[in-house]
């Protein structure tokens, strides 16, 4: 095979970054839902004619790695693609990740050859469950989860709709016309992308092309493994838990890992099959998000300059096993959870584990999903007199410390890690029938360490007119994320509403359907992230600055990492004195301890 100079080759890596991006920018700007158009709880990505990712775009990290799963299922299932054509596929049993995320697959075809295949893939508002949710916690299997299974189907043919699907879709579907806007998005994206790699091979010629990619492949995977060698090769063991789920999981679900790194190979091998066996309700992995979710703890560890393509995902390689949580899962057993509570699960134990291999390595854990801020709320809205359905993306904050770095302040979730935006609070209430009374950070709730977690985010929301079904499932309420090298964990989660008269506190289940009416308010408070390292070893000064923006207090300064605060001209100064008396004295008892 031919080889292109390295000039080239970067161009057109560049080249297709520009692709995906186009890509993500039509689907925002024609998106509906504000799940899609306000938090960006999509991503698009390029694969190759093996079925290898390209490029992706800076979308949800728990969608793009995965990309290339669904992809191989197009071939498998059909022998007469051709171009025109459109594929959906949102069947955890064949490659997607579950049944929420939509993937509209496009092959890209140049003078009669399939080349490439360009994917978007986003959150529906509504994906035709038994219940107004895309989450449905205690289902215990497909079939009373009650989802649309679209096992990579042909959705378009010629570029035109089959409209046999479209009908079924706006019949199961709560929202017919927000859901076809969001879906046209979708298309759109996706031929955007089939326009501009027709064009890049109109420019280069599809053979120059063609052989970027093989080259492209073989560059990341060399850095790869020159990444992995420059780790301590050996096994390590660790495990995760999370919160016990009533009646599906009334002890917890574990997560146990068995990493491997082997320099001879220039591979992580990551073993989950220790892990529980599936459980009988949505908690359930696919494979589709196991491969995201343990990709993205390995990749926060190394460097970040590594490409985002199939020879660096390839590296990673994971064993598994059936009838497991985290495992590949099979009809009829439901994963309609599968993106989000274990996941992120995996995606912190797989990153905290990295503490293993040096006292600088690793990073935390960062805040566990997802608070009553993250519900899919639904109803009837006066106003518009039709029906609702939106999943909020706001209110879990609690970004994980790592060495050199504070946890980040809008990292949302650990298998989002920060690719998905902040809903505008104004937006949602002008097009839901909610509003908020109050969003704010809770001092204390950060995992104290030399880098402290992020703190979480205290939320209190009211019902406008009717009641409101909120459908949420929290963690992170009796296990909390948890520190490294010596950080502590941050603040539990937590979930209650009171009466707009009666103001006492009713606690609610942290996993719920909750009706919610217009005389009560419902209250969010998401968990902070793990610190990283003794916070007796954090700067006096960046103590005193958490101090002054509130993200603690003083009686934590002093109690937990020793610093010593006194009035002067800036609100606060550093008592070296007495900051270096109190954190001896906390080194000394630590000791002791």
């Amino acid at each position: 095979m031919k080889e292109i100079e390295p000039y080239l080759l970067v161009v057109l890596a560049r080249k297709f970054e520009s692709i995906t991006t186009e890509m993500n920018n039509a689907l925002l700007r024609a998106a509906r839902s504000n799940v899609m158009a306000t938090a960006r709880d999509f991503s698009c990505s390029v694969t190759d004619q093996s079925h290898r990712i390209v490029c992706v775009a800076g979308g949800n990290a728990n969608h793009v790695v995965g990309s290339g799963l669904v992809a191989r299922v197009i071939p498998e299932l059909h022998d007469d693609i051709r171009l025109g054509d459109a594929f959906l596929n949102n069947s955890p049993y064949y490659g997607n990740n579950h049944h929420a995320d939509w993937t509209i697959s496009v092959p890209v075809f140049y003078e009669g050859e399939h080349i490439f295949t360009a994917n978007a893939r986003a959150h529906q508002a509504d994906c035709g469950n038994s219940q107004p949710t895309t989450y449905s916690p205690f289902a215990k299997d497909i079939y009373e989860e009650g989802a649309l299974d679209f096992p990579c189907v042909r959705i378009q043919r010629d570029y035109k709709d089959i409209e046999d699907l479209i009908r079924m879709c706006r019949v199961r579907i709560r929202v017919p016309d927000q859901w076809y806007g969001d879906y046209l998005a979708m298309i759109g994206a996706a031929r955007v992308g089939e326009r501009r790699i027709i064009e890049l091979c109109n420019r280069y010629k599809a053979d120059t092309v063609k052989v970027f990619a093989e080259q492209w492949q073989e560059y990341g995977k060399r850095r790869m493994m020159e990444e992995i060698r420059k780790l301590p090769k050996g096994t390590w063991t660790g495990e995760a838990k999370h919160d016990p789920v009533p009646g599906v999981a009334d002890s917890g679900i574990t997560v146990r890992l068995k990493m491997t790194i082997d320099h001879d190979k220039g591979r992580i091998i990551l073993d989950f099959t220790d892990s529980d066996d599936a459980v009988p309700g949505g908690y359930n992995m696919s494979e589709g998000s196991i491969v995201p979710a343990s990709s993205t703890g390995v990749l926060n560890n190394l460097d970040p300059t590594l490409p985002k393509n199939e020879g660096v995902f390839g590296c990673i390689e994971r064993k598994l096993r059936k009838n497991c949580v985290t495992g590949i899962v099979e009809v009829p057993t439901c994963a309609s959870v599968a993106t989000t509570n274990v996941a992120g699960r995996m995606v912190n134990l797989v990153q905290s584990m990295f503490a293993e291999l040096g006292k600088d390595r690793g990073m935390a854990e960062g805040s566990l999903g997802m608070a009553v801020t993250m519900s899919v709320i639904s109803g009837f809205d006066w106003r518009t007199k039709r029906p609702y359905v939106n999943q909020l993306i706001q209110g879990t904050m609690g970004g994980p410390g790592l060495f050199g770095h504070d946890g980040w302040i809008t990292y949302n979730l650990p298998e989002a890690g920060g690719t998905l935006m902040v809903d505008s609070i104004e937006v949602n209430e002008q097009k839901y029938p909610i509003i908020w009374d109050e969003s704010e950070l809770i001092p204390d709730s950060e995992g104290a360490g030399k880098w402290r977690g992020a703190p979480g985010v205290r939320s209190i929301i009211r019902q406008r007119h009717d009641p409101g079904v909120w459908a949420y499932t929290c963690d992170g309420h009796f296990f909390p994320a948890d520190g490294i090298h010596g950080g502590q964990a941050g603040r539990p989660s937590d979930a209650w509403k009171f009466g707009r008269v009666k103001k006492e506190r009713i606690d609610l289940p942290l996993i719920s359907y909750q009706v919610i009416t217009p005389d009560e308010a419902i209250v969010s408070e998401s968990g902070g992230g793990g610190g990283f390292g003794d916070p007796s070893e954090r700067e006096p000064d960046k103590v005193r600055w958490d101090v002054i923006e509130g993200f603690i207090t003083i009686e934590k300064a002093r109690q937990v990492y020793g610093v010593v605060l006194k009035a002067g001209p800036e609100r606060y100064v550093v008592d070296d004195k007495a900051t270096k008396e109190l954190r001896s004295k906390l080194k000394k008892k630590g000791n002791k301890n």
